[in-house]
């Protein structure tokens, strides 16, 4: 099956290649009759064709960076389009208006030195919002002094009056990490240094079957390596270093979701489920599964917000180090005030809440505390809890779609770790 898509990508490529975009649209908009439906579609030929030609084609990794210059050198053009205000008609483009909030990314750690890079967040907001969802696209690059370098994108669409919700998100990378081994209370003597290389790549189209609730497949890919291991260390001894491997599953996704905006919420829940199996039929080098429950709830309070969020993740089988969830980071269901990677395993819970309020103008301010745990079996679970606490400074840079800035302190009872990125953390 991998095969097949990779062969289907391939010939997409070409056929763009040669300049066929404009009968592969032809089409589209004959089928679907519908400059709506059309319009959307092209859009996401765009994007999907960026990222085939400049992503995967070739040796990727010898020209990344001649690469890199030009995605940033477009995100800039975004950045001065974005400075003038337009008003999109509905047959033009996509029947949403559009707006372009860039964003600037800096930041410094002992493993990258300095880190700076451009974002860009693409909206597609619909004349009722009370009748469709907007559509996100998010595109991030960042490069650092230590030559790391990373290009990602997460977008979701919505379709025929929100009845199809597509999810895409895929990327290329190459980060430095730290390795700490596996385990709840694993010693900060075990600390290893690595960097990896990856292109993730997540696909998932989910159906409304009830209002809020939809349901889909989901396809799941990651093109990895693992490079400046420690020799004789424990990655050495997995045999993980140098060796690219292909992790590849599919499963699907149940998901409820009352919240009025994926950015910036007030009010609303959500429950999504998610099942992936990875297995050497879907061209992948390890066979096992993971399982997820995410829950998110908000509450407004004036003009204030409360939330919480409540994350599982169970994994079982042949599992490769760098998928086992971590309780630290910065990403969506990861708790604030530890690192990247500190403690991991196969069974992980993260519970943590947040108190959102406006101080003046764009600023705001936020409190939240947080607690986690991961562990090797279920029922050893609230042996080890990882608690973490603090604050951080919101600036609105778009007062529209409520798109924040975040400037985030978090305490774990031993160290002060500091958080600079864009959205919200759940």
């Amino acid at each position: 099956m991998v095969t097949i898509i990779l062969y289907s990508l391939n010939l997409f490529r070409n056929v763009l290649a040669r300049r066929r975009r404009a009968g592969v649209y032809k089409y589209i908009k004959i089928l679907s009759n519908h400059n709506y439906v059309y319009n959307r579609v092209k859009l996401f030929i765009d994007i999907l064709s960026f990222i085939i030609d400049y992503c995967i084609e070739g040796n990727y990794w010898q020209d990344i960076m001649k690469k890199l210059k030009i995605i940033i050198a477009i995100i800039f053009l975004c950045v001065k389009i974005s400075t003038i205000a337009v008003a999109v008609d509905e047959q033009a483009i996509t029947g949403k208006a559009i707006s372009i909030i860039p964003f600037p990314i800096c930041a410094y750690s002992p493993d990258t030195k300095f880190m700076g890079g451009v974002g860009t967040i693409i909206n597609l907001t619909p004349q009722d919002k009370s009748a469709s969802k907007e559509d996100h696209i998010k595109i991030v690059t960042f490069y650092t002094q230590n030559k790391q370098y990373g290009v990602m994108m997460e977008s979701s669409f919505y379709f025929l009056d929100d009845f199809l919700q597509v999810r895409c998100d895929t990327g290329i990378e190459k980060f430095p990490s730290e390795y700490y081994g596996i385990g709840p209370d694993t010693p900060d003597s075990m600390k290893e240094n690595y960097t990896y290389k990856g292109i993730p790549v997540f696909f998932a189209p989910l159906v409304k079957v009830l209002n809020s609730l939809y349901i889909g497949p989901a396809f799941d890919f990651m093109r990895y390596s693992v490079e400046k291991y420690e020799i004789g260390g424990e990655i050495d001894r997995m045999s993980a270093g140098s060796r690219l491997t292909n992790i590849s599953g599919m499963g699907g996704i149940i998901s409820y979701d009352t919240r009025e905006d994926d950015f910036y919420t007030y009010k609303g829940e959500l429950i999504e489920i998610e099942f992936i199996r990875y297995t050497e039929r879907m061209g992948s080098d390890y066979n096992y599964n993971k399982f997820s429950i995410n829950l998110k709830k908000y509450y407004k309070l004036y003009s204030s917000v409360i939330c919480g969020q409540i994350y599982t993740e169970i994994l079982g089988g042949d599992i490769p180090f760098y998928s086992l969830p971590s309780v630290g980071g910065d990403n969506v269901n990861q708790l604030r005030g530890y690192l990247d990677g500190r403690y991991i395993d196969k069974f992980l819970t993260n519970i943590q809440i947040e108190y959102r309020f406006p101080l003046v103008w764009r600023l705001g301010l936020v409190l939240f505390a947080g607690i986690g745990e991961a562990e090797h079996k279920f029922s050893a679970f609230t042996n080890n809890p990882r608690p973490a606490g603090g604050g951080g400074i919101r600036f609105m840079i778009d007062k529209e779609s409520k798109i924040n800035l975040r400037l985030d302190f978090a305490y774990n009872g031993n160290d002060v770790l500091t958080y600079f990125n864009i959205l919200e953390a759940f």
